[in-house]
This record gives structure tokens, sequence and C-alpha cells, in this order.
């Protein structure tokens, strides 16, 4: 009897082994891979940006060899991953390919397209006057973005200068969505968000509710100012000043411009949205024809 009770104990042990065995297999199979780190894929250079939410920093793939930059947020949330979905919505080449998102250590890292000459503000910045030639060539290229961007329902609502980036050959694209937004028939935005200087008129109502397409013309009629002159279409030393200048579109009209690019500056500040013109008809007028 003794003899019995110790093979049957043995049996069970034997089995328990096994399916334990099994079991440990099992989840290493349905386990996902882990994800190779950052310092194993990219040789981290110096920072190119650094802002309220991250920094931005050029990097090398090591097994390509190919420059990129690398922005880095603290924490990984619904916000982050938002901007990463939108910019990756709008497949266009006038906007900031994102190439990977690599998340550790409570950091998110989002791999993106190495704009090597900087931002259209850096250009201006170091002195740079364009010609009229030169200013359409940019903002044609913006303007193309921007049309890619609202055709897939995507509002940037953060248009200005330093997010419009340089490549390497001098083709300007758009980046940082962190403010974008998508755009749901019939129904409004919401929020006063993205830089003052280039924010619409509809942005400043109190309770402020509106449609993001012509909140994004406007703010690209102050970049093409900024483009023609090298100077802000709307400006003050406080921000009620601004805000009033802004509401009946006060600026200074160009004196050295043309005047179908003034015309063209004119249709983009109308204050009514409903009767500023479209990106589509941007595309059509005169100055960019």
């Amino acid at each position: 009897m003794g003899k019995v009770a110790t093979d049957s104990v043995s049996l069970s042990f034997s089995s328990v082994d096994t399916m334990a065995s099994l079991t440990d297999e099992k989840m290493a199979i349905d386990q996902p891979p882990s994800q190779p780190s950052l310092e194993s894929m990219y040789i981290i250079g110096q920072v190119l940006d650094r802002g309220e939410f991250g920094v931005v920093r050029f990097a090398t793939h090591i097994e390509t060899g190919n420059s990129v930059a690398i922005k880095t947020v603290k924490c990984t949330d619904d916000l982050t991953m938002e901007e990463v979905r939108l910019q990756q919505m709008v497949d266009h080449e006038g906007v900031v390919k994102i190439f990977d998102v690599i998340e550790e250590d409570c950091c998110t890292h989002i791999v993106m397209e190495y704009m090597a000459k900087g931002s259209l503000l850096d250009l201006l910045v170091s002195g740079v006057r364009l010609t009229e030639a030169q200013t359409g060539k940019y903002f044609l290229q913006v303007i193309a973005a921007v049309k890619a961007c609202h055709a897939v329902g995507v509002a940037h609502r953060d248009l200005k200068l330093e997010n419009i980036l340089l490549d390497g050959h001098g083709n300007a694209k758009l980046g940082d969505f962190g403010l974008a937004a998508k755009v749901v028939p019939g129904h409004l935005l919401s929020g006063c968000c993205g830089s003052p200087n280039y924010a619409a008129p509809e942005l400043w109502t109190k309770g402020a509710q509106y449609h993001g397409q012509p909140a994004d013309v406007w703010s690209c009629g102050v970049v093409l100012y900024g483009l023609l002159t090298g100077q802000m279409a709307y400006d003050a030393d406080d921000i009620s000043s601004l805000v009033r200048n802004v509401i009946s579109a006060d600026y200074k009209v160009p004196s050295r411009t043309s005047p179908e690019a003034n015309d063209l500056l004119a249709k983009m500040f109308l204050v009514d949205p409903a009767c500023r013109i479209t990106v589509d008809e941007i595309c059509q007028h005169s100055w960019i024809s």
C-alpha cells in the first residue's frame, strides 16, 4: 500500500510540473516582445529645442546612419498619443513624418523626420528678407499641407512661423500637432489655443466655439504677412490691445508688396469666418496662380 501511495504522489507531482512548464511556455509566447531601448537604437546628440512639454534632440539611427529628431515628453498621456495619431493621419510630403514612438521610463520618445534648416522664424530672425517669389514658394507648400490636414478632418490650430520647419532641401513642412484637433462634421471646436499673435478673432469670444478650418486660414494669413514683411501682422504691448487689434483686423497693410498679395491678405483677415477665404480659394487666387 505504501509503495502504491508513493507512486501516486510521484505521478501527481510530475503532472503538476509538466502543466506548470506548459503554462510558462504559453505565457512566454503570449507576452509581447520587449521593445528595444532608445539608446540601443539611436546615438543621441544635441538639443534642438526645449519647450514646456518636453525637449527635441538630434539623433542618429545606429543601424542606418539616418539623422532624426526625437521629441521626448516626460509622461505618456492621451494628449501625446492623440498628437501622434493626428500627425500620422496626414500622409503628405508637407507634414513632418513620425517614424516611431518609444515608451520607456515614464517618457515617450517620438522619432521624427529631421528638419535640418530650422524653422521659418529662424530664417527671418537671421536677417533674411524674402522676395515675393520666395515667399510664394514657402507659402504654397504650407497651404498644400494645411489643405491635406483639412482633407482628412484635422485642424492644426497652432500654425505659426515656429512650427513650419525646413528640411535639408529648404522645403517647408508642418510640425508640432500638439494642439491639433479632429474636426467632426456638424460640431464646433472650443477653447482658445495657440499663440495669441496668430489666433483668429473668433477664438477671443467668450466661450469660444468655432470651425477649425477658417481659424487655420487666419493663422496662415499671419504667417504670410511675416514672410512678406519680416514683422507680425498683429502685435501689441499688452494682451488687451492685441485682442482689440485682432477682433477688428487692424493691421498695417504692407506698402512694398504687390496688390495681389495685399488682396490675399485682406481676404484671409476677414473677421467673419463665414466670409473668410478658404484654402481651396487661396490655391486659386491670382497671387498664387
